[in-house]
This record gives structure tokens, sequence and C-alpha cells, in this order.
């Protein structure tokens, strides 16, 4: 029995030596093996679910009875197109770890996934419109994306996940119901789309992690006790809306509160037994400078201020960058203008006039750097400026040939243009019908690489360029070598 299980342990130790042991690559070229993992994603059979077939020849998934644990609901069961989780439907699944919906469903009904006490992940694409109540209530999410498509959460869809951490509701969203995220103890991430309107009752009563919130331009109204309870915020913006009462009661460690100029009404007690709040910040003669004086806080006066980003100041030629455009603190409502040039000229071009719209995509026409100023203006003509400076990259590498024969020699001829300069390049190799990358050269300042193929195949080359930034933009070439 022990010489039986020594010679297991060897096999086993020599195989795993064999994984890491250098290869030798089609090139001739000495590499490390390094081989990727990839999961499946497979759909879960259409036997291990209940259903029902609608009367517009679609399908309602209704129950499921299979044991797999992480599913792939199907987008379609007998060739109808599945577009409705019903309610119900995996009530109580506490086998269910994760759950993947298809892009063709559009509703998930009520009570769905209630007490999935085991889920810690789902998947809602964007072609779903409506999440019924109760939804996800008492599930162990620890994420959840709202999709844009999604016009509306409703009541405790998500009401005591105590394990949900990050939230992101996406700009499609114009009411949270009441108690939609109410109890979710372990939330601390949470981004709120540009287009809520409604704040419902108790919406996150209870939240005691979340430290901090920012309410949208948008929102008309924050309802009673929406935010109360939680314990670890310390710091509130409100650009607009009416706050309710008791809003932010007994959110002990609120220390600021910062209202724009949309703020026109505050109901009683809204920040009841905040022991912290010492301030209110916004712009002098406002609604809050009169809240704040008549209600014992100091008042602590700030500027309309341009907050607009760019999604990245490092482009590969042929992306676009978004611009997404921000005010805060003035008189809504906003307009915005947007500007570009290479650096070094002198004349600005006109991406967009003042329009409401606030994000503004641009691609730009040359491997250069740019410089992009955003104008915010508020209702009274007032105007901010904010500029940029984006760097674009282009790789222009290439082969010396497209095609050679078996024995010949290529040249891999490595071109950049753009970036921060002082540029290092890196090159791989792998056969067409392969996955994994052997590579050819390490980052060094040559760039012109010899390669020889050593089988007569249809060959990518890949070469990464470097500026002295640390950007990186890749090209891929093709190589057919024939006999």
């Amino acid at each position: 029995m022990k010489g039986k299980l020594m010679k297991k342990i060897c096999t086993i130790s020599l195989s795993a030596l064999m994984l890491a042991a250098p290869m030798l690559t089609d090139t001739g070229i000495i590499v490390s093996a390094s081989l990727p993992v990839y999961a499946a994603t497979a759909e879960t059979p259409a036997s291990s679910f209940k259903y029902s077939v609608n009367k517009d020849s679609t399908v309602t998934i209704t129950g499921y009875t299979g044991s797999e644990t992480d599913i792939i609901i199907p987008g379609r069961i007998e060739g109808k197109k599945v577009t409705s989780i019903g309610n119900r439907s995996f009530y109580e699944k506490k086998s269910l770890t994760g759950v993947t919906i298809p892009d063709s469903v559009t509703s998930i009904g009520n009570f769905a996934f209630t007490n999935c006490t085991n889920m810690t992940s789902v998947t809602i694409p964007n072609s779903v419109i409506s999440i019924g109540e109760y939804a996800f209530q008492n599930s162990a999410l620890t994420s959840v994306t709202i999709p844009n498509s999604v016009t509306s959460i409703e009541k405790q869809v998500f009401y005591e996940c105590r394990k949900l951490s990050k939230v992101m509701i996406g700009d499609g969203v114009k009411s949270i119901g009441s108690s939609a995220f109410e109890s979710c103890v372990g939330l601390t991430n949470l981004t709120l789309g540009n287009n809520i309107q409604l704040i419902g009752t108790d919406a996150f009563y209870g939240c005691e992690k979340l430290k901090s919130v920012t309410i949208p331009a948008s929102t008309k109204e924050i309802g009673y006790r929406a935010f109360s309870s939680c314990e670890s915020m310390t710091s509130a913006y409100i650009e607009n809306g009416t706050i309710g009462a008791s809003a932010f009661s007994e959110c002990s460690d609120l220390a600021s509160v910062t209202m724009g100029n949309g703020v026109k009404t505050i109901g009683n007690n809204a920040f009841s037994n905040c022991y912290e709040l010492k301030k209110i910040r916004g712009n002098k003669g406002s609604f809050a400078e009169t809240y704040a004086n008549n209600n014992h806080y100091k008042f602590v006066a700030v500027e309309f201020a341009n907050q607009s980003t760019l999604s990245t100041d490092f482009l590969r030629f042929g992306k676009q960058v978004a611009i997404n455009c921000k005010a805060t603190l003035g008189t809504l409502p906003y307009t915005y203008a947007v500007y570009y040039r290479k650096v070094g000229e002198s004349a600005w071009s006109i991406l967009q006039g003042y329009k409401a719209v606030d994000t503004v995509m641009f691609k730009p026409k040359e491997a250069a750097p740019y410089e992009i100023r955003v104008n915010a203006k508020d209702k009274n003509d007032k105007v901010i400026r904010k500029d940029f400076t984006l760097s674009v990259m282009a790789n222009l590498s290439k082969l010396g040939a497209e095609s050679i024969n078996l024995g010949d020699k290529v040249k891999v001829r490595c071109f950049a243009k753009g970036g921060a300069g002082d540029y290092q390049y890196a090159v791989y190799y792998k056969k067409s019908t392969s996955s994994h990358w052997s590579k050819i050269r390490d980052y060094g300042t040559n760039n012109i690489i010899m390669l020889t193929p050593k089988a007569a195949v249809r060959y990518d080359v890949r070469v990464d360029i470097k500026d002295k930034s640390g950007n990186v933009v890749s090209k891929t070439l093709t190589l057919t070598v024939t006999k």
C-alpha cells in the first residue's frame, strides 16, 4: 500500500513539473507555459425548469426542479423565447448560489427569488423592464446592477439583503419604492442613476454601513425616513427636491449636508438625532442658508461648480472617450457645451453647443494629445469652465510580409504614434487556432524583431507598445506560412 501511494505521489509530482516546465515553441524559442482556465457557460437544461407557454407563444418560467446551484436560465424553451420569470418561481430555493438571466427576459415577477438565502450573485440583462415586489428579498446577494432598461424599483425588492454591499442603479430608473433596500446592513457603495425622481418611504432605512450619498439633480422627492438610521453616513449631497420628514433622522455620524438651489422644502425632523451635524453647505442667499439659520446650524457658503469628468485620459486611436458633464450648486437646469483641439492649436472645435445632454462621445481623428473643454451653465447664465488633456496613441506595427514560405524569416516592424513617447516593444505569437500566446521578446527599445516560424500554418503576431507613462496599445497581425 505504501509503495502504491509513493508511486501515485511521484506521478502527480511529475505531472506538475511537466506543466510548470518551459516548452519549445513553434518558432524554436523557449518560453514558459501559462495555460488559461475557462469557466463553463452552458445553459441549464430546459428540463430543469417548470414553465408555461403564453398566448403570444412566449415562455414564462414558473419553477425550478434541477440540482445545479449556479444556473443559466435558457433564452428559449421548445423554440419559444423565454420572456418572464414568474411570481414565486424560485421562492425559497436555498440551494441556488448564482443565477444568470437571459437577455430575452423583460420581467421578473413578485417574490421571484425571495428567501434564496445562499444566492450571492444575479445577472440582470438590459432587456429587463420590470422587477416585481419582494423579488430578491432576503437573498444573499453581495452586489447588484440595475440596468438602464428598468424604469422603477418596486417596494421591498431587496429588503433585508443583509450581505448586499454594492448597488449601481441605472439611468432608466425613475422611482425607488418603499423599503426597496431597507435593512441592507452591509451596503457601503451606492450609485444612484441620473434620472431618479422619487426615493420612497424607508427606501434605504437602516443601511447602517452606508457612509455617503449623492442625490441626483433629477430627484423631486426624498420620502419619509428614506435614509433614516444610516448610522455610518458622514455626508450627504442633495441637489434638488423635497426632503421628507425624518428623511435623514437617526444618522448619528452625519456631519456635513450640502444642498443645491433646487431644495425648497425640508420636512419636520428631517435631521433629528443627527448629533454630529453642525453645518449646512449651500449657495449664499439660498433656501439652504435660510434653513441653516432657522435651525441653529452653521451655514457654509459654496459656489456653483463644474464636476465634469472624462471616462479615461488615455485612448487607443480608433476608440471613443465619454465626456461626462456634471455641475453642482447652481440654479437648475444646467446645460453644457463641449469643445476640443489638438495641443498646440489655437482654435477650438465645437463638439456640442449648450444642451442638457450630459454625456458626449468624442472620437479623435489623429493619434495626438488633445485638450477638451466643458462649459457648464446654470439657469442664471453663470458659466464654469473645466479643461482636460486626452492622450491618444496608435500602434502602427506591421509585418515585412503577410505570407511567407516555410523556412523563411519575416520582420516584425514595431511603430507607434502619439502617447507620451519613449516607446518600448514586446512581441507575442500563437497559432491562429490556439488561445495561448507565447512570448517572442519582452519589452525593449529595439523595434525590429525577426521571426522564423517552424510550421506551415496561420499565425497571429501581437505587438504591445508601451509609452513612458506606462500606457499600452496592442495590435494583432496575421501571418500565413505555406510549404
